[in-house]
């Protein structure tokens, strides 16, 4: 299994250095970019990486930049994978373009709490061990200025005891995330730190705004963590629903700040590291069915958002999230069998 871990670099001296790399990685990139175009306007052909007259361009640039010949090879691969997916001509990486330093495993060592890398050391602060063989990554720097390591390592599967339950979880609006046995994960008190942002941007102090939304994201992907990782632990099955829509009017602020699609990503890695079944089933009518009968007489639409709680013709009294989660998990069980 190939595995990524993220480390922050911690002197704040090598970032000159490293900034002096970024500038040769845009440089190659942008000179790849530019014969691209120049191909297309000719040929009418894009760019692959092992057409000569692209490896003639690249060839023995290295020993004028900051970057070594494995660096270069990668930002030639990423240029040729990213042409192929968008099938259109890139754009330009200048100034205002993240900073981004690829590498291949056979340029860099992990020696300790340092990373090597074409002859310079650079401090981090390893938060986890590597044990497999050091496969590719690359150097990037935030909106902050901080630089971090991000490294991907072949690492052997892991069995790890799995739990007996089983559980649904449906995503919504009011509450990111609600499970079939009742636990809630939800994130409403970040919007505490919205106001802040927006009072920050409103005295045009970009800083400091800059630094709360990184704060909002690091703790959002916190709780999405341990919320995955309780969940694969204790459970042998995990139940989710495809929910769509909500990306445009009144709701689609909320959607975007719950980040569904974060979260499912985190519980599908936390899956596949755990070895737990993990099923996406339709939501089609979950919220207005009765778990207990299968009747449909829950709130509809967008008008019933409001009714959290309803009583169905069998004398059941139902939660709207708990009972979509649970008819999730019913309709994953049906598939599964």
């Amino acid at each position: 299994m190939i595995k990524t871990v993220k480390f922050r670099i911690k002197d704040k001296n090598t970032a000159k250095d490293l900034d002096l790399m970024a500038r040769d990685v845009n440089f190659v990139w942008n000179v790849l970019n530019s014969a691209s175009r120049k191909k297309w306007r000719e040929s009418r052909k894009y760019f692959h990486k092992f057409d000569p007259f692209f490896t003639s361009i690249t060839k023995g640039s290295s020993e004028f930049l900051k970057i070594n010949s494995q660096t270069v090879q990668a930002i030639t691969e990423q240029f040729h994978k990213d042409i192929k997916q968008f099938k259109k001509q890139l754009r330009f990486r200048g100034i205002k373009t993240p900073r981004w330093i690829p590498f291949k495993g056979q340029t860099v060592k992990l020696l300790g709490d340092t990373v090597k890398y074409n002859g310079a050391k650079f401090r981090i602060w390893k938060s986890s061990n590597i044990s497999g063989k050091i496969k590719t990554g690359c150097f990037t720097r935030d909106t902050l200025g901080r630089w971090f390591v991000s490294i991907s390592y072949e690492e052997k599967i892991l069995k790890f005891p799995q739990g007996v339950g089983k559980v649904g979880i449906d995503l919504g609006l009011k509450d990111t995330a609600v499970c079939s046995n009742g636990k809630v994960l939800n994130i409403k008190d970040l919007d505490n730190l919205d106001k802040k942002i927006a009072k920050m941007q409103r005295a045009k102090n970009f800083s400091r705004s800059k630094v709360l939304h990184k704060k909002k994201e690091n703790i959002r992907k916190d709780r999405f963590n341990k919320f995955a990782l309780d969940l694969v632990k204790t459970n042998s099955l995990i139940a989710i629903g495809n929910i769509t829509g909500f990306k445009k009017g009144n709701f689609a602020k909320t959607r975007y700040q719950n980040a569904w699609t974060l979260l499912k990503n985190k519980i599908e890695f936390k899956c596949l590291e755990y070895g737990v079944d993990l099923l996406e089933v339709s939501e089609n009518l979950t919220t207005q069915t009765c778990s207990v009968c299968g009747s449909i007489e829950g709130p509809k639409g967008i008008e019933g958002l409001s009714v959290r709680d309803w009583t169905c013709s069998c004398t059941a009294r139902l939660n709207r999230d708990v009972n979509a989660a649970k008819n999730i998990l019913s309709r994953a069980k049906c598939l599964a069998s």
